[in-house]
């Protein structure tokens, strides 16, 4: 029984000293990364939202058959069916959706009401 406990005893130190080997033979884990930067204070908004034009945007022209960005592009705007008015402000974000469907609406200047 005594002989039976050494080969046990013998393999278990074995398997222990291979795994040691195994563990500092592997590559190390890489370090951390490093802290994210703080994010800078946001810039108050300025006052001219309430002085921005306004432009009065309306859908005279289906989508159907224009590409899917095109028809995002007027639900973006606000426009929900054929003939609906919207009015936005005037701004490049407004200026850039209406200049990608200037042939399906129709734009003018104008305040609400």
């Amino acid at each position: 029984a005594s002989a039976a406990a050494e080969t046990e005893t013998a393999a278990n130190e074995g398997s222990a000293a291979n795994e040691g080997s195994a563990a500092s033979g592997a590559t190390p884990n890489p370090p951390p990364p490093p802290p994210l930067r703080p994010r800078p204070p946001r810039r108050p908004r300025s006052r001219k939202r309430e002085e921005m034009a306004k432009l009065r945007i309306k859908w005279v022209r289906s989508g159907i058959g224009y590409e899917r960005s095109q028809r995002r592009a007027i639900k973006a705007l606000g426009l929900r069916r054929l003939q609906h008015e919207v009015v936005r402000e005037d701004s490049p974000t407004i200026r850039g959706m209406v200049h990608k469907v200037r042939h399906l609406v129709s734009v003018s200047a104008g305040e609400e009401g």
